[in-house]
């Protein structure tokens, strides 16, 4: 489980998740801006060594708990 935290709050996300997370990212108006995090999902899902905790700020968080809750990145692509 991948554990996403702003330091206040945190979430988690199975690894398995991780990549449709990314992709749902990937299609907003702030993947590119976000590229690392977009990178660290990527790697979690691929990379076993990759760190299990993702600290992020608070917008970030909430955008990201707003994503994972979308069904499909195509339901994403206006954020």
């Amino acid at each position: 489980m991948l554990k996403i935290t702003d330091q206040t709050r945190t979430f988690t996300v199975p690894r398995n998740e991780t990549i449709s997370l990314e992709l749902k990212l990937n299609v907003t108006r702030v993947g590119h801006a976000w590229k690392g995090i977009g990178d660290h999902l990527f790697y979690f899902a691929n990379k076993p060594d990759t760190p299990d905790l993702l600290t992020v700020t608070p917008e970030q968080y909430d955008f990201l708990v707003l994503l994972h809750s979308k069904p499909s990145w195509e339901s994403c692509r206006e954020l």
